[in-house]
């Protein structure tokens, strides 16, 4: 089940409503895992996402705002456009006038300074709860079972590995 409700990031991200239907129930998962998950730690991550009744300071004060600026940093070229079987369109509002290359470019690094603006809040929040024993964060940089995905570097594929098995490997 996911973090946050379309209706939450529209409400929380939005100063105009957004139509929920512009917002696919993937976008928000490849979010989470974009940018949530990172910050969690992965092991955390899953158990907040099955547990979501212990943690609703956690995920109503810290992962929404977080998440759905994120989301609208994503979402945020995709809106202005309509691809269905008429073809791809450009939408376009009355009594409104597009910005330009610039200002775009201008607005979609504001929002992402936003977003992490609030994943560090998010991350900071985690840290005090950890720092203070408490035992809803015991898996907050627990890596058991946690395996390094496979990823292309520079060219050469490398072979993902157990992060226990290599204490380089923290977050």
């Amino acid at each position: 089940m996911a973090l946050i409700t379309k209706a939450e990031i529209i409400s929380n991200a939005y100063t105009r409503n957004v139509n929920t239907a512009y917002i696919n129930d993937n976008d928000i998962i490849i979010g989470e895992y974009q940018f949530i998950r990172p910050i969690l730690t992965e092991n955390l991550y899953d158990y907040v996402s099955a547990n979501q009744g212990s943690y609703t300071t956690l995920i109503d004060t810290y992962i929404k705002p977080a998440l759905a600026q994120y989301m609208k940093y994503l979402l945020f070229d995709e809106l202005q456009v309509e691809i269905s079987d008429r073809g791809m369109n450009k939408l376009l509002s009355d009594n409104a006038e597009p910005i330009n290359g610039q200002t775009r470019a201008d607005l979609k690094a504001i929002i992402m300074q936003k977003a992490n603006a609030l994943g560090e809040r998010l991350k900071d929040y985690i840290h005090k709860r950890v720092d203070a024993n408490d035992s809803l964060y015991d898996l907050y940089n627990d890596f058991t079972g946690v395996v390094e995905e496979d990823q292309l570097l520079g060219g050469m594929y490398i072979k993902g590995q157990d992060v226990n098995a290599n204490n380089d490997l923290k977050v």
